[in-house]
């Protein structure tokens, strides 16, 4: 396994840096709600929950989002 190697952390920097660079207003990131991990770094990183949809993924898992402005 790959976790807890900072990774996700290194990647999640990259890409808000990336994105204030080159003037995005907002990152947005889809996990599954059942991916833990991944919903406690974006709320590490201060992404806030901005919906679900239930028929994203064609396994019929839940699809959460997160959102955080870069303005």
């Amino acid at each position: 396994r790959l976790r807890r190697k900072g990774i996700g952390t290194t990647l999640l920097i990259s890409s808000l840096e990336w994105g204030a660079n080159h003037a995005c207003r907002m990152l947005s990131l889809e996990m599954q709600l059942k991916n833990d991990p991944a919903i406690r770094l974006a709320m590490k990183f201060g992404f806030d929950f901005i919906g679900f949809n239930d028929r994203y993924y064609s396994n019929h898992d839940v699809a959460v989002f997160y959102g955080k402005s870069l303005q």
